[in-house]
């Protein structure tokens, strides 16, 4: 049900919380990352975590069972936003393309073929490197 989708974000709002409870853990060093219609509940639960450093999105999807990504990315302000979708995706292009517009720090990276989400990076290893670099540079030391 498209409801239990949107529901999903509840639960990365709750990772956040527990990774915050921990005094091992600094909580503005968090960075989410998420694939598909995961992405699309990092981006929900960062909206209304204003402490989290930055996000990756692969494969993001516009209203992926009615659960939108675009409206709560205009609340991400000024963080660091990665967004990767593969060159014959057509709809996360789409969708990485007004993410890019509405989202003033955001890097958009194309990955040759079709692949979807997690699948792009067994394509394409390299993008693996770059997500883990994107993730070093956004943290605060």
């Amino acid at each position: 049900r498209d409801a239990d989708w949107r529901a999903t974000q509840k639960d990365v709002r709750a990772a956040i919380a527990f990774l915050a409870a921990h005094e091992q853990v600094h909580a503005a060093r968090v960075v989410l990352i998420g694939s598909s219609i995961g992405g699309t509940a990092c981006i929900a639960a960062a909206a209304e975590a204003p402490h989290v450093a930055g996000l990756v999105v692969l494969s993001p999807g516009r209203a992926y069972h009615g659960f939108d990504a675009i409206l709560p990315a205009s609340r991400l302000a000024e963080r660091p936003l990665l967004v990767l979708h593969s060159s014959e995706e057509l709809p996360s292009q789409e969708t990485s393309g007004v993410l890019d517009r509405i989202v003033s720090n955001s890097t958009v990276r194309v990955v040759p073929g079709s692949a979807h989400g997690v699948s792009m990076l067994r394509d394409d290893p390299t993008q693996l490197t770059a997500i883990v670099g994107f993730v070093g540079e956004v943290q605060p030391h």
